[in-house]
């Protein structure tokens, strides 16, 4: 049997980033620990509004 795992440098990084958040938001108090993942989400959410339509063609985009 033969088992083969594969590991970009995208899910390296985002594991990284996923604990040093856990890290840092502990070390916060909770009310500002709350704003500052409200805000890490809707900076997310637009990211990928942008990137999506970034890459619509222009007729996508307008219907």
């Amino acid at each position: 049997m033969t088992f083969a795992l594969t590991v970009d440098w995208k899910f390296v990084a985002a594991l990284g980033a996923a604990v040093s958040g856990i890290i840092m938001a502990a070390k916060m108090d909770p009310k500002t620990a709350g704003r500052v993942s409200a805000k890490v989400v809707d900076a997310c959410k637009e990211y990928a509004i942008a990137d999506k339509k970034q890459s619509q063609s222009p007729t996508e985009l307008s219907t």
